[in-house]
Order: structure tokens, then C-alpha cells, then sequence
């Protein structure tokens, strides 16, 4: 069973390795929570559009920012590469496995890389 403790007053859940997760509100600003925990849930509906429209309006100028558009093809681009290298090794191993496994010996390479 995860624990769970705070920090910076945000609550965290450790996962099972031990590594801590957020809790899925944990960003959210205290003192707006509150107003909305024992707000009526007339004041619920009117934030819930307000917000909505926020993101609605946030999503429409982020497709017309077309200074985001071109850094992500830079990075779409520049990242090409690496995935194109990482897909050819993949299927490399892939190949080099069913070769082995062919020939009786399954247990004698793995498809992840090696620490060093």
C-alpha cells in the first residue's frame, strides 16, 4: 500500500519503488480549492465554464503562435534522427534475437541496451 506524506504543503503518494507522485490536485492553488469545496454549486458551474472557455481560448492561441509552431518542427526534426537510429537498433536486435531463438539459444540477448 503507497504512503503517503506532505511537502511544501502538497500532499505525496510514494509508488512502490519509492519514488514520490504527486497527487492529481496537488498544483492547484489551496485557497481556490477551498472556495470551491463549500462553494454552491451555482459558483461550481459558473467557474467550470469560465475555465473552459479560458482553454478554449488558450488551445486556439497556441495553434496560432507561430513561434511555437516552427521551434516544435525544429525539434520534431532535430529529434528525427535519434528516433530513426533508435527504430533501425530495435529492429536490429529484433532480427539478432530471432536468430538466436532459432537456433535454441532465446536466453542469450535481451532487447534492452546494457547499463556500460
Amino acid at each position: 500500500m503507497a504512503q503517503a506524506f506532505h511537502t511544501e504543503n502538497k500532499p505525496v503518494v510514494l509508488r512502490r519503488a519509492g519514488r514520490p507522485r504527486k497527487t492529481p490536485f496537488a498544483d492547484l492553488p489551496e485557497d481556490w480549492k477551498e472556495k470551491f469545496s463549500s462553494g454552491k454549486d451555482e459558483d461550481i458551474r459558473s467557474e467550470s465554464s469560465s475555465v473552459a472557455l479560458a482553454e478554449v481560448a488558450n488551445q486556439a492561441s497556441k495553434k496560432l503562435d507561430e513561434d511555437l509552431a516552427e521551434k516544435l518542427a525544429a525539434a520534431k526534426a532535430a529529434g528525427e534522427q535519434y528516433s530513426e537510429a533508435s527504430k533501425l537498433n530495435k529492429l536490429k536486435l529484433t532480427y539478432l534475437r530471432q536468430l538466436l531463438e532459432a537456433r535454441g539459444k532465446e536466453d542469450d540477448i535481451s532487447l534492452r541496451a546494457s547499463a556500460g
